[in-house]
Formats: structure tokens, sequence, C-alpha cells
């Protein structure tokens, strides 16, 4: 039943960052380093390669192997829907897959800020997109705490990055 409603949301939702074509994307990308919009709306799976120590301690010290995978937005709100993989963090049968909802900035062109709501984690983690080339990784910087989270775009091999 889960399973139906996820697919009948999907169709039904809109988004203005998905109806964008393939050249589109790019010209935009070409025009801004950190535009969360953007990154966070092209369908590819992100894999975290970095965490500062004040992240890890903030987050009870959890495994560094995380990766996170798109399935939908809904641009009136800025918000999105994905996977959440994280090795060492409990699932069952009732709850196969963790979900992480990102909340993208409405104020000013670059949507620079997002607000993860982690499945482990009680409060949203307001974190600013410091860099992106939308290829091969992305840099995000808690505010508050000024920890850091590097992630790759699509792979984990580091070689791509320049």
């Amino acid at each position: 039943m889960l399973l139906f409603l996820c697919v009948v949301a999907a169709s039904l939702a809109c988004s203005d960052a998905a109806k964008l074509s393939a050249e589109q994307r790019k010209d935009l990308q070409g025009k801004s380093f950190n535009n969360a919009w953007l990154l966070f709306t092209d369908n590819q799976t992100h894999y975290l390669l970095y965490r500062s120590v004040e992240n890890d301690t903030g987050y009870g010290g959890f495994k560094q192997c995380a990766n996170m995978s798109f399935i939908i937005c809904w641009d009136s709100s800025l918000k999105l829907w994905y996977y959440f993989y994280y090795r060492g963090i409990y699932t069952n049968d009732v709850y196969p897959t963790l979900h992480l909802w990102i909340q993208v900035n409405s104020s000013g062109e670059q949507r620079d800020l997002v607000k993860f709501r982690y499945p482990f984690y009680g409060d949203q983690v307001l974190l600013q997109l410091l860099f992106t080339d939308y290829e091969t990784c992305f840099v995000l910087q808690q505010v508050d705490n000024e920890a850091l989270q590097v992630w790759m775009i699509g792979s984990t091999n580091t070689t791509r990055i320049n």
C-alpha cells in the first residue's frame, strides 16, 4: 500500500526543476556554484565522503558510510524527499528504509540554505551549500557550529574531483 501511495505521489508531483531540459539545467548550473535547488533536484545519488569532527560528535559519532538518493520534490514548498542509507542505523520490516526531508530556502535567487530533517535526529539541521560543481562533489557547512560535510555526486571515486 505504501509503495502504491509513493508511486501515485510521484506521478502527481510537478517539479519545475525536473521539467528543465539537460541544456537548460547545464546553463543554470554554469551561472551558480551554490544553488541547492538545482543540486538536489537532479536525479543523482550522493555519497558522504567526509565529515568534520564537530559533526561526528554532534551526531553521536555515527559511521561515515552514508548515501542519499532523490525520490521526489514539491516545487511550491521547495521540499525534497530522499532515501537515506546509513550503515549502523536500525531498520525493520515496518520501516525498511529511512527517509530524509530537505527543505530549500525560498528567499533570494541563490537558494544556498537547506534544512535537513534526519530520521535519527529530532531537530532540523540548517546547512549552507558552500560549493558544488553539480557533477562530482559538493560541500555543506552546518550553520550553528560550522561543521563540514563533503559529498560525492553519483560515485565514490575521489579521483574525479579536480
